[in-house]
């Protein structure tokens, strides 16, 4: 990426990549190959939002429960992981600051849909891109709005049918999170 001059692509466009075929047979065990470079090392370096291992799906290479535990774990770092970690009323205005706690962005800005609790009418603040919120360098929204013991915040999916993004929030319900003062 060094040599192509594209160490910030990630940034804009979707990375992923394929564990070499070499490797599937020792791919998230304790038994490491010799060309093996570390899932996790790889995954935060080239920020993954994708990773294919075709060998760990393969009948003829063995699974067992503490292997599939650790591939589990180990997929989950890529991607983004969104939180609201924080969330201030002040004169008039409502401050949030949103982090990605994962290796890669959200790359499309769906909609973000912001209400107060106490009505159900739901405003779409202007400048609030999920596209910006990038790992290790959190965003702060803002809007002018009445006080209130609580708002929410949601993201539909524009696609017929699916599912809305979702907070990594311990408060976020099926569609909206829920953001007490």
């Amino acid at each position: 990426m060094k040599a192509a001059g594209a160490t910030a692509k990630w940034k804009t466009f979707p990375i992923g990549g394929e564990i070499r075929p070499e490797l599937w047979k020792k791919s998230f065990t304790a038994r490491r190959h010799k060309r093996d470079q570390g899932f996790v090392k790889c995954v935060e370096r080239v920020h993954a939002t994708w990773m294919m291992d075709t060998g760990l799906f393969d009948r003829q290479i063995p699974m067992d429960a503490k292997r599939k535990a650790k591939a589990l774990k180990e997929v989950a770092r890529m991607g983004y992981e969104l939180h609201l970690s924080e969330a201030v009323w002040k004169n008039g205005e409502l401050s949030l600051t949103v982090e990605n706690r994962g290796v890669a962005p959200f790359y499309h800005d769906w909609t973000i849909a912001f209400q107060q609790a106490v009505q159900d009418l739901s405003s779409y603040p202007k400048g609030w891109n999920l596209s910006e919120v990038l790992p290790g360098k959190p965003v702060r929204w803002t809007l002018k709005v009445g006080k209130s013991p609580v708002y929410r915040l949601r993201i539909p999916n524009p696609m017929k049918g699916g599912k809305p993004l979702r907070f990594a929030n311990k408060d976020q319900g099926q569609e909206w999170l829920r953001i007490e003062l």
